[in-house]
């Protein structure tokens, strides 16, 4: 080798290194420690709206993750065939409530028929957020502008949220 490709060795060497570091590694190149909302950057929206979003979209985000990784290293057929992340997940949850139904009975079912309810939960309320530009559809029959649907409309979202709070243990890692 010459002398210039060792100095690209050593250096693409350091640079790994660098990268290597936790702290670097955390802060700049994976951003653990970042919740992302999925909303527009450089617009401002309010908290709620930002706290809901976080919650929904990185439990969301963990969860077709954690499916995803549990696929490649297991090499289950049904991750190969090209399906979508979502089908991929519920996928994944039934043969996990099947096999955790054999070996300890329906409680465990359970706990993985709850979490795989409020996947759908979530994923169909950030579908309905994203299709309603982050606004609640809180019209009523007459197409009025109506705070009675918009309160049952949050009611619903709270009790999202906080199921999902409820049932975070049952979630792996």
């Amino acid at each position: 080798m010459d002398s210039f490709s060792w100095k690209l060795l050593r250096f693409k060497r350091k640079l790994r290194s660098l990268l290597g570091c936790v702290y670097i590694r955390n802060r700049f190149v994976d951003k653990t420690h970042t919740l992302q909302t999925g909303l527009p950057k450089g617009q401002w929206h309010e908290w709620d709206k930002r706290v809901s979003y976080a919650i929904l979209n990185e439990f969301i985000m963990f969860f077709e993750r954690e499916v995803k990784q549990h696929c490649e290293v297991l090499g289950w057929d049904f991750c190969k065939n090209g399906a979508t992340a979502e089908q991929i997940a519920l996928a994944w949850l039934d043969v996990q409530a099947k096999a955790f139904e054999d070996e300890c009975g329906a409680h465990r079912r359970t706990e993985y028929d709850i979490i795989a309810g409020l996947y759908k939960e979530a994923k169909a309320h950030m579908q309905l957020l994203k299709v309603s530009d982050g606004y609640p559809p809180c019209y009523d029959e007459t197409g009025q502008w109506s705070f009675d649907v918009e309160k049952a409309f949050h009611d619903e979202e709270t009790a999202l949220l906080q199921e999902i709070i409820k049932y975070r243990s049952y979630l792996w890692t």
